[in-house]
């Protein structure tokens, strides 16, 4: 009891030094124009004053050109890779997973300006689960994903479903994270669209949009069957321009994406396992987009799923997991040959 009132004394007195300063710095934050205060978002790298005189000044200042510019029958390679920390209600971790890609991206047809349709095809794919806090899982090919493949149009691209037979990998859970990979590989397509689509093909150093929350969930299709298996409906999200940087010895823009109360929510049964879960989603991403030609070069996600998830193996009734969040790390690189 005494400790208790020891501590109660010390924040009264600290509240009582601090409490007139945040008054007086509020009355002060007021007479200040609305650009030099502070808001609710972190500090970004990036702002609107223009570079002085310097051999950077016109680089920095003029806009940069997201289009993107290629030849039909133009190939890049990427790999791709998911990393999930499962973690209790206290946040400790309970095991890992990883799924791992590796796909070639051919353009085809220039179908807008700026934009191309392309061809898709996996080289191979991987999934690995440890499951105690201490065992790194390495990444177990499986054959069945070899050469699946499907094309891509900007205009109309299902970024959520990829056009993929998933059932062919022959078991039902691989196939929904083989899934869930292709949903990672196209969203940095996704949000280079959004930038450039509200913004224009040239944007400023700091320019972006701003988006409410959707209206409705997009619907996540089920692995070999018509039926949805879940729900996806992003939340409040921003997207900017944040700078330039280089990556892979090639000149980038560097494009910062947020994504904040996103919805998710999944509905698996299958003959051996039936799994339910509904979860909120926070994210931060950065993608490098070439300044040479606009292609994507590489990108980084991640952020947590704070969830609820009930699972029952081989018909057993489903019963809530002691699982508090996910947190997912995803990473996208250009594969270049030895220079």
């Amino acid at each position: 009891m005494r400790r208790a009132m020891v501590i109660a004394g010390w924040l009264a007195a600290c509240l009582a030094l601090l409490l007139p300063r945040a008054v007086a710095g509020e009355a002060a934050d007021q007479a200040k124009p609305e650009s030099a205060v502070w808001g609710m978002l972190a500090a970004m790298p990036w702002d609107a004053t223009t570079v002085g005189a310097s051999t950077y000044a016109q680089l920095l200042n003029g806009p940069v050109d997201l289009a993107r510019r290629g030849a039909p029958g133009e190939k890049r390679v990427y790999e791709i890779r998911r990393v999930n920390l499962n973690l209790d209600r206290q946040g400790r971790i309970v095991s890992r997973s990883v799924s791992e890609g590796r796909v070639a991206r051919t353009l085809v047809e220039e179908v807008e300006p700026g934009a191309w349709s392309e061809r898709f095809e996996w080289e191979r794919f991987g999934q690995g689960m440890g499951m105690t806090p201490d065992v790194y899982p390495t990444a177990a090919e499986v054959e069945a994903a070899r050469g699946l493949a499907y094309d891509y149009d900007p205009r109309t691209f299902d970024f959520v479903n990829a056009p993929v037979d998933f059932a062919s990998l022959g078991d039902a859970m691989i196939g929904y994270q083989m899934k869930v990979l292709a949903m990672d590989l196209h969203c940095w397509d996704a949000m280079v669209r959004g930038l450039s689509a509200e913004a224009g093909a040239t944007v400023d150093i700091g320019e972006g949009v701003h988006s409410g929350a959707e209206k409705a969930p997009f619907r996540i299709t089920g692995v070999g069957g018509p039926e949805d298996c879940g729900g996806y409906l992003l939340g409040e999200s921003r997207v900017r321009l944040a700078g330039l940087t280089r990556c892979e010895g090639e000149p980038c823009a560097l494009i910062w994406f947020s994504a904040e109360g996103n919805e998710v929510t999944q509905d698996i049964e299958t003959p051996g396992i039936e799994l339910h879960m509904k979860g909120g989603e926070y994210f931060r991403a950065l993608v490098a987009v070439s300044l040479l030609d606009g292609h994507i070069v590489a990108g980084e996600l991640s952020g947590p799923v704070v969830m609820r998830m009930q699972m029952g193996i081989g018909g057993e009734e489903p019963a809530e997991l002691p699982f508090g969040a996910v947190v997912q790390t995803v990473s996208v690189r250009e594969v270049r040959a030895a220079r």
